[in-house]
């Protein structure tokens, strides 16, 4: 693994990340990990989109822990009873 990566947490299935990179996508959902081609599937319920993003961390992302676990469901759930999008 690279020495730059160790650093940080990687994600795992079912987390919830925070994209940091330039794209700035919001919070997305870790649906898929391809560990061979080093490749995660996120979906971004806030941007309506899914995208394939590096999975090894270099710091383009954080890995956000919930202190109780949260389904993407709930997470809409939430979202939508907080307004949404503002």
């Amino acid at each position: 693994m690279d020495p730059f990566a160790t650093q940080f947490v990687q994600a795992e299935q079912g987390d919830f990340i925070k994209d940091l990179s330039i794209k700035k996508r919001s919070l997305g959902y870790v649906t898929l990990i391809d560990k061979e081609v080093n490749t995660m599937y996120v979906q971004f319920p806030k941007m309506g989109t899914i995208d394939w993003i590096e999975w090894v961390n270099r710091g383009h992302y954080k890995v956000i822990k919930w202190a109780f676990p949260l389904t993407l469901e709930k997470y809409r759930s939430i979202y939508r009873r907080n307004g949404g999008m503002k």
